[in-house]
This record gives structure tokens, sequence and C-alpha cells, in this order.
């Protein structure tokens, strides 16, 4: 007959060791702890003696030695002195961890180099590299100061020298991003203002428009683009920036008001790219100047460019260009200041038929177009007499003789 086996006692590791080195783990942002290979208790007063051997200026020597094989630290952005002094607080806040699990210091020497390294352009990739130095270097000079009976003791504390470099990592890695972001922020704000700074009125004059280009990286005589878009047409721009940008091209942008400008530079941009994007803004409602002399017409290209996009039609699905649309801008031109003569033209045809109105229009409208009475008739399907009868009744209804130019002017003007 088999007899029940006694219970015995559990032999794993009990979470002693957790409450021996609290500060410790909680330095290393440990959470759960294989305590097999953790501090146990007495191991504390042998490692606090063998971290006192280990002296920080000591490490600091031998780092500035191993950092020179990073590409980036053997012809340092930042001086030697200042490696120098990081490297021997940042070892004496690792030791001071390690000793006592007080992580400010560690944390407030992480802060600074993130936020050097990045104002120094150091790559992070680089960085990182540079601090997987402290790990093997503190590591290797404990080892050294060691007995070998301490072999258990290193075994056991390995991990928490590694968690607690790597906090230390980890903490620089985020004040260098927030860095990044900072220095990001701050530079785009400072081209917000040149670009704002552009179009002021009055503009700046010809010798700071070429500083602000040389700022934004463009050649002052480059040749640019220039694009506005007012109310609804605005998103349809921002979307085409992006796709812009997207292909490859830096796009400068500028709120006012309603409206959103958008400018580029075309050197050294593939012709292809360049065509590509003024194809793509073509079939935006705004007003667009595909080509613009160098940043001194800038602040005038962007007004006549505004002009054009305040007179977009939705629905269109076309920018306005002064080469095919300066008709209209001229014609906004004359009902601002009631110079146009769409209103008496349109009183002075009110008592006619719809049929007779709409044949003196389309006669009027083709023979504006050809300037020739043959072809006029031609494109209306009618004879050059009945063409001719109709201009004069026109004349003899609103006064306006189109045959003659400077009349003929005034109304493509009112009729555009």
């Amino acid at each position: 007959m088999m007899q029940d086996t006694p219970a015995q006692p559990d032999q794993s590791p009990t979470p002693v060791a957790k409450a021996e080195f609290p500060e410790l783990a909680e330095a290393a942002g440990i959470a759960t702890i294989d305590f097999a290979n953790w501090p146990q208790p007495g191991d504390r007063r042998r490692w606090r003696e063998l971290l006192g051997r280990v002296e920080a200026e000591h490490l600091a020597e031998r780092y500035l030695v191993a950092v020179r094989e990073v590409p980036e630290y053997r012809d340092p952005r930042i001086p030697l002195s200042e490696i120098r002094r990081i490297a021997y607080l940042s070892f004496d806040a690792l030791l001071a961890t390690l000793t006592a699990g007080d992580a400010s210091q560690l944390i407030a020497i992480a802060d600074e180099v993130g936020a050097t390294r990045a104002r120094a352009q150091i790559p992070m990739a680089s960085l990182m590299t540079a601090i997987r130095l402290d790990f093997a270097l503190i590591w290797n000079e404990i080892v050294t100061v060691s007995a070998p009976e301490d072999a258990d003791l290193l075994l056991r504390h390995s991990m928490l020298v590694w968690r607690v470099v790597d906090t230390y990592a980890r903490a620089t890695q985020e004040s260098y991003l927030d860095e990044v972001r900072r220095q990001s922020d701050l530079a785009a704000l400072a081209r917000r203002a040149l670009i704002t700074e552009l179009f002021q009125s009055p503009p700046p004059p010809p010798e700071r428009c070429a500083s602000i280009a040389t700022e934004l990286g463009i050649l002052p005589e480059a040749t640019l683009t220039v694009a506005v878009a007012t109310g609804g047409s605005v998103s349809a721009l921002s979307t085409a920036v992006t796709h812009l940008e997207r292909i490859g091209l830096e796009v400068f942008t500028n709120f006012s008001g309603q409206s959103l400008l958008a400018f580029f530079s075309q050197r050294g941009v593939p012709a292809r790219v360049v065509q590509d994007a003024l194809a793509e803004l073509r079939e935006v409602e705004l007003g667009l100047i595909a080509e613009v002399d160098g940043f001194a017409g800038l602040h005038d290209a962007a007004e006549l460019a505004s002009a054009l996009g305040g007179l977009a039609e939705p629905g269109t699905g076309r920018a306005l260009t002064p080469a095919r649309d300066w008709a209209k801008l001229l014609r906004r031109h004359l009902e601002e200041r009631r110079l146009s003569i769409a209103d008496d033209i349109a009183a002075a045809l009110a008592d006619c038929g719809v049929a007779e109105r709409g044949n003196l229009e389309s006669a009027v409208r083709a023979y504006l177009r050809c300037g020739n009475v043959a072809e006029a008739a031609s494109e209306t399907f009618c004879h050059r007499n009945t063409l001719t009868n109709r201009l004069n009744r026109f004349h003899e209804l609103t006064g306006v003789d189109v045959t003659v130019p400077e009349q003929a002017a005034r109304v493509v003007l009112s009729w555009a």
C-alpha cells in the first residue's frame, strides 16, 4: 500500500528581494522580477562595497576613448570637455542609482543629454550606441573590482545594472524626441513669420525679400508658382498642397482671412513634376499665376492671384489665370467703380422679346469673338446681312456700336 508523500516545502525563491531593494526595482522600471536572478537578502552590503570601488571619473575617461568609435563622436559636434563633463555626471548618477535606488539624479542627466544631443543634431542611433557603452564600461569595472567568490552576486545583479542603464537610455531618448519636436515647432513658427512678412502691406523691400528667400532655402531669382483659394476652395487647395508635397515639392502656405495662399519654387524641380503640379492646380477653383519671376515679384503676383481666386466660380473645376481671365478681372474692377455698362445693356434690351434678345446677344458675342461679320454670321448660322442688321439693332437699342473697338472693349469687359 502506497503511503502519502509528505508535502515538500516551497523551494521557489521568496519575493523578499524586492522588499529589500524596493528603490532599485522601481528605478529600473521592473514590475515583475525573476528572483533567481535578482539581488537576495544579504547582498546589499557587498554590492555597495563593490560599487564604492568604482570611480565615475575613471569610467568617464575610459568612455572618452570608447565613444570615439562612434562616427559622430570622432569629430564631435559638441566640445570634448562637454562630453567629458556629461560622461562623469552620467556615471556618477548611474552608480548612485545602483547604490541607493534614487533615479532622480539619473533622470535629470538624461533630460540634459537628450536635449543637448538633439540640438547638436547627433543622430538618435549614434546617441543610443554611445549610451550602450555605459553598460559595458560600468559592468566591466564592477567585475574588475570584484573577487571570484562574488560570481553569484554579480549574476544576481546583472539584470539590475542593465535595467538601470536602459532606464537612462529611455529617458534620454524621450528627452531627445521632445527637443526635436520643440525645435520643429520653433522652426515652423519662424518660417510662418517669414512668409507672413512677405505678404504684408506694404511689402518688404527687394533686399529683404532676397534675405527671406535665402532663409527659406530658395534662390531669390527662382521662378515661382503662386495659387490663392478662397471660401469653399480652400480645402481643395489644402488637399492639392498635400499631394504636391508627396511628389517632391516644398510648398509654402499662408492663411489670411478666408483665403489660403500657396507657392513653390520651380528651381531644381524636374519639369515633369512642375507640369504635374500645374495640371493639378488648374483643376481647383482658385487664382493661379504659373510663373513669377523671382521673389521680388511675389507680393504683386499674390495680390493678382488673390483677385482671380475671388472670381472663381464653384463647380467649374478650373483655375483662373491672367492670360485667360483678364476680362473677368477687369469687369470686377469696373463694377466696383460703377463703370460697367452691363446693367445699362440689360435695361436697354429688357423690352425685347426672348427670341430677339437671344439673337442680338448671340450676334454681338460672335462678332466680339471673331471681329469679322462673315465669320460671326457663319458661327451663328445666319446670312451676313442678317448679322449686320442685328448688330445695328443692338446699336439702336443700347447706343453701343460694337464695330468701334473702344465701345466693343466695354461690352467685352461687361459680359466677361
